[in-house]
């Protein structure tokens, strides 16, 4: 007779049938708690609990369910589907109010591509210091030390049309690589005429005006940016007051072109302009 020592309570586990680890998770939520084999981080993702949304998917749109019912009713017809579509053509500056700060509409201005400017190639040019010459830059100084004379003006670059600027591209003829553009600013007659001419909104006539040179400038195209800026007019064309934009095409950074030492001095003797005479066509 062969004696068979009584199993230990902690071995029989090793005699049961192995069962398919997957098929059981499916038939029970029974979590073994050994936590001395497992990370705590584990354990904490095994504790963590999920909140479960009650409400429809509809009112994270701010429409519920039975108004999208109701409202589809409106447009089962022809008639209906037309009626609702013209509603659109027609808001109410009342209706309209900001999803933030709650403010109403004052006025609707419709925004429509612009017919007339629709061939012209508009680029941002953002200068890394003020495009003025030094006689503009003297005057804005002797300006601002009376600050009530500059109560009710406008940005000092419209008032000394320097926003009316223009930019000739340039490039030396001793070396193609070397490419800047020349910053034209009008003399003290073509500044006036032309404040007048925005004050007034009348034609600058046939009289070209007259633009001197300031400086050179480098520049850097930044094409890259995946922002688009639009650049937008508004006109009365008889019919009421519109608002007509235009696509940007490019974006550039200019920085002052530093001055050539006495070593290549002699590769800067090719003829630049040094004024410019530029006519105003109204359009």
């Amino acid at each position: 007779m062969r004696l068979v020592e009584e199993i230990g309570e902690e071995d029989k586990v090793l005699m049961t049938q192995p069962v398919d680890e997957q098929a059981a998770k499916a038939k029970s939520h029974f979590k073994s708690n050994v936590t001395w084999l497992r990370r705590s981080e584990y354990i904490a993702a095994e504790t963590r609990t999920t909140v479960v949304r009650t409400e429809p998917m509809e009112h994270r749109f701010a429409m519920s369910g039975l108004a999208a019912t109701d409202r589809s009713k409106e447009y089962a017809t022809h008639e209906g589907q037309i009626a609702g579509i013209l509603k659109t053509f027609g808001p109410q500056p009342e209706t309209l109010q900001h999803p933030i700060t709650k403010k109403r509409a004052k006025r609707i201005i419709p925004i429509l591509p612009d017919p007339i400017c629709q061939h012209t190639d508009y680029s941002i040019a953002q200068f890394n210091v003020d495009p003025a010459d030094d006689e503009r830059l003297v005057k804005r100084k002797q300006a601002a030390k009376n600050p009530s004379s500059l109560v009710g003006q406008k940005r000092p670059s419209e008032e000394d049309a320097t926003d009316r600027g223009v930019l000739q591209p340039i490039t030396n003829p001793h070396d193609p690589d070397d490419r800047y553009l020349i910053w034209f600013l009008p003399d003290g007659e073509a500044t006036e005429r032309l404040k007048r001419q925005k004050r007034q909104g009348k034609p600058m006539g046939d009289e070209p005006a007259s633009y001197e040179f300031v400086r050179d400038y480098e520049y850097q195209h930044d094409n890259s940016s995946e922002q688009k800026h639009l650049i937008i007019t508004f006109r009365d064309d008889g019919d009421g007051e519109k608002a007509y934009y235009n696509l940007i095409q490019g974006k550039m950074t200019l920085r002052k072109r530093r001055a050539l030492s006495k070593k290549y001095q002699q590769y800067d003797d090719y003829e630049k302009p040094g004024a410019l005479a530029i006519n105003f066509h109204e359009v």
